[in-house]
């Protein structure tokens, strides 16, 4: 018997190697895959438990279920860093917009039936500008958003808006918000390629 396998031609003995070899890579990739289900199901349900306590939801009426459908959002990766939810009653009838909660920090924020995404804390306080001016969107039908906001959101998605949007309303000048008819409007204009500066300039005391 050992003398047959030493007798095996040396293309046996790498055919042999390499179903070997085969065997370990399928049965490693089998329990990377499982181990990382595991993994990801421990962070989904802690990513749902910061949405119960952050929007002090009670379990008994609503639900939230991890969607890897994203369904009103726009963002093509936003599974690569975020966690999508529906957002049920208990009876089955879903809510028309989305929670979607950051993967490293659990940030909690809202997706509505439009694609927009805003910080949770934003979403349901208007005292913040961001808030306000999200709000004024909420206010307006989608047709009836300016061209650019909604071109930039469809194009980039509402994670890389909202980051747009705060930048923009961060280096706000007031008087230039009023001058250009609203801070939609002032938004749209820099979106749609406008220089910010010129824009706080034409009204700057």
């Amino acid at each position: 018997m050992i003398g047959e396998i030493f007798n095996l031609k040396k293309k046996d003995y790498m055919r042999i190697i390499s179903i070997l070899l085969l065997v370990i890579l399928i049965v490693s990739i089998c329990f990377v895959k499982y181990f990382s289900n595991i993994k990801e199901s421990g962070e989904i349900s802690r990513a749902r438990q910061a949405l119960y306590k952050i929007t002090d939801t009670d379990r008994g009426h609503t639900k939230f279920e991890y969607s890897s459908k994203n369904n009103y959002v726009k963002d093509k990766d936003i599974n690569k860093e975020y966690y999508v939810f529906k957002v049920k009653k208990t009876d089955g009838k879903e809510y028309d917009f989305n929670y979607v909660v950051d993967k490293n920090y659990f940030q909690v924020f809202v997706c509505d039936n439009n694609g927009f995404i805003i910080p949770y804390e934003d979403y349901i306080s208007k005292d913040s500008s961001i808030g306000d001016y999200f709000e004024k969107l909420k206010e307006m039908k989608y047709n009836d958003i300016p061209a650019a906001t909604r071109n930039y959101l469809d194009k980039n998605g509402g994670i890389k808006f909202l980051n747009k949007v705060s930048e923009i309303i961060e280096n706000q000048n007031l008087q230039a918000v009023d001058g250009w008819g609203g801070i939609v409007k002032y938004v749209d204009h820099v979106l749609n390629g406008v220089n910010q500066d010129q824009l706080n300039e034409e009204f700057k005391e």
